[in-house]
């Protein structure tokens, strides 16, 4: 495999993922709002070995990413639920304070729209639409792509 292959299926793949995210996140539109509340509002931290680490190193690397994890309960035609899924399409990410930011703008207790799905009402997010992320890989796929031909 050539570098500009290499580059091209690259690109493919962050393009592919992206506009999937996209089409996700765009599907919620229409979903139905309801009254929530806000259970909880925390982020977590997973920590994974750097890819790039030799595996006989004694104190391999490690990468820290960071997701919002936003819980709230719901109701739906008198059965309740309990969500906790921002919006479809979010990542982890290597930066705290983003993920610190989104779960700052929610308090427990706080009166909340959830859109629930029409076909599934255990499904719901509190944001509609697709995440800023998945235009950026969806952008960032196209770009290596057409750069992959400069390559040749």
């Amino acid at each position: 495999m050539n570098d500009a292959t290499f580059w091209l299926a690259l690109g493919g793949f962050f393009t592919l993922a992206g506009a999937y995210q996209v089409w996700r996140g765009w599907g919620t539109q229409a979903w139905t709002p309801v009254q929530g509340e806000i259970t909880e509002a925390f982020i977590s931290e997973t920590e994974e070995e750097e890819a790039d680490t030799n595996p006989n190193t004694v104190n391999p690397r490690m990468q820290s990413f960071y997701q919002s994890r936003i819980l709230y309960k719901y109701s739906v035609r008198g059965k309740e639920y309990e969500g906790d899924t921002l919006q479809r399409g979010l990542f982890r990410i290597p930066v705290k304070f983003i993920a610190q930011w989104q779960a700052d703008t929610y308090e427990r207790g706080q009166h909340v729209t959830a859109y629930v799905s029409p076909r599934d009402a255990a499904q719901a997010v509190l944001k509609r639409g697709a995440p800023v992320s998945a235009y950026i890989m969806l952008v960032a796929g196209i770009v290596v792509m057409l750069a992959s031909r400069a390559i040749r």
